[in-house]
C-alpha cells in the first residue's frame, strides 16, 4: 500500500514555539530579530515532524493511499488523537464514507473491520500531542530550542551551513520512517 497523497487540511492554531521562551533562551532582547526568529522556528519545527513523523500541535491531515489491500493502516503522521473519516474510492471513481463499525481508531493508525481491496483509501484525521506551547514536552521543545540556535547562528554564513545533527532526533521517529 503506497500513499498517493498527504494533505494538511488544517494547519496548527497556535504556533508551536513560544517566542518569549525562545529569545530568553536565545538570549536576545530587542524585537528587531523577531520574524526571523518566527521563520527559523517554523522551519524548526517543520523538520521535527517531517524527519519523526510526530506532529507537535494538533493539525488535521488527509491521507490517500492507493491499491489498499491491508487492514492494519499506519498513519503517517502521529500521535493519532481523533480519525474524522474513513471513505473508499470504487473503482467506478466514486468516494463512500465506511461507517465507524467498520473501522477501529488504534493508536497510531486505523484496523478496518472488513477485507477487501479498493483503488483508494482516504483517510481524514487530526494528529498531535499538544494544543498550545505549554503542552510541548520538555526534551522536544529543548532540541527545537538547539536546532533554532543552530539555524539562527549560521544565518550568515556565506559558505554551506553544517547541518543540524539530526541523529537527536531518532530517539522520537515513528516505526513508519525508520527504514
Amino acid at each position: 500500500m503506497a500513499i498517493y497523497s498527504l494533505i494538511c487540511l488544517l494547519p496548527p492554531l497556535v504556533p508551536t514555539i513560544n517566542l518569549a521562551e525562545l529569545k530568553s533562551f536565545l538570549k536576545i532582547d530587542d524585537p528587531f530579530e523577531d520574524d526571523l526568529l518566527n521563520i527559523l522556528a517554523q522551519a524548526a519545527v517543520q523538520k521535527f515532524e517531517t524527519y519523526t513523523g510526530r506532529a507537535i500541535m494538533r493539525q488535521q491531515w488527509q491521507v490517500v493511499y492507493r491499491h489498499h489491500h491491508t487492514n492494519n493502516i499506519a498513519l503517517p503522521l502521529i500521535p493519532v488523537t481523533k480519525i474524522l473519516k474513513v471513505e473508499t474510492k470504487s473503482w467506478i471513481n466514486t468516494w463512500s464514507e465506511i461507517g465507524g463499525a467498520l473501522w477501529q481508531h488504534e493508536e497510531n493508525g486505523v484496523d478496518l473491520q472488513l477485507i477487501s481491496s479498493y483503488q483508494r483509501l482516504r483517510i481524514t484525521y487530526i494528529a498531535g500531542m499538544a494544543t498550545k506551547p505549554e503542552e510541548v514536552p520538555a526534551d522536544i521543545k529543548a532540541l527545537l530550542f538547539m536546532n533554532i540556535g543552530h539555524l539562527y547562528t549560521h544565518r550568515d554564513t556565506t559558505k554551506s551551513t553544517p547541518p543540524f545533527p539530526t541523529h537527536l532526533y531518532d530517539s522520537f521517529r515513528h516505526s513508519y520512517y525508520v527504514t
